[in-house]
């Protein structure tokens, strides 16, 4: 009988870059100054790129051309050697920081395919501005320590996120609704202890109403 294959493909690094949703402009920039090398945007906004690693005479003294991060080493498929190394701490703390008129919005970590919206600070009621996508880099340390042609390139993708999207997911389970749709999956258990459903769903905030031995009805917060 031959078993079913197992479903690590959503695990795996895709043989094509996914593409872009629509809308997106991207910036293809090569870095020809010194970090921090400021990316323009568009005319009051900026992305500025940094690399504060504290390692100033090493770069001083190291060949120009040398890698000092590339986004292939996370895209790439790792050695399917038994022996290689599948990941390190060694690291260069890159940093991309969102200017809107010389002013700070949000700093974001650079990492290949992330994507984010900016500012990201949680209030909702501050709003957002833009949607911003890290493509690719490509940085040598010639560029650590001053201006040239070294090989160091970035490539950016981003919007303005000020429009509502097309899309809607669909409405939560209301409060009211949980626990009999809890009811229902232990009557399908009851029925097929073999074949028992999947049922994975927080109870942060549920309330629920439970008859306490020693004392009179309590509402319950799980937590």
């Amino acid at each position: 009988m031959a078993l079913a294959p197992i479903p690590v493909s959503r695990y795996l690094v895709p043989e094509d870059t996914p593409a872009l949703p629509s809308g997106f402009s991207t910036v293809d920039q090569k870095i020809t100054s010194a970090l921090p090398f400021t990316i323009k945007l568009e005319q009051n906004l900026d992305a500025v790129l940094a690399a504060p690693t504290g390692l100033g005479a090493t770069w001083r003294d190291a060949d120009p051309a040398q890698i000092v991060s590339q986004s292939s080493m996370e895209t790439n498929p790792f050695s399917s050697d038994a022996n290689a190394i599948v990941a390190d701490a060694i690291r260069s703390p890159i940093r991309l920081q969102i200017r809107y008129k010389g002013n700070a919005l949000s700093t974001l970590p650079v990492v290949a395919g992330y994507q984010t919206v900016l500012p990201a600070h949680g209030d909702d009621d501050r709003g957002i501005r833009i949607q911003l996508v890290v493509l690719k880099w490509d940085l040598r340390a010639g560029n650590m320590r001053g201006p040239g042609d070294f090989g160091s390139q970035i490539t950016l993708a981003w919007k303005h996120a000020d429009q509502a999207s097309n899309y809607f997911g669909p409405a939560p389970v209301h409060r009211y609704v949980r626990p009999r749709l809890y009811l229902e999956y232990l009557r399908i258990v009851s029925m097929n202890p073999v074949k028992k459903p999947v049922w994975v769903e927080s109870d942060l905030g549920l309330l629920k109403i439970e008859k306490l031995p020693r004392f009179q009805t309590k509402k319950v917060t799980l937590r």
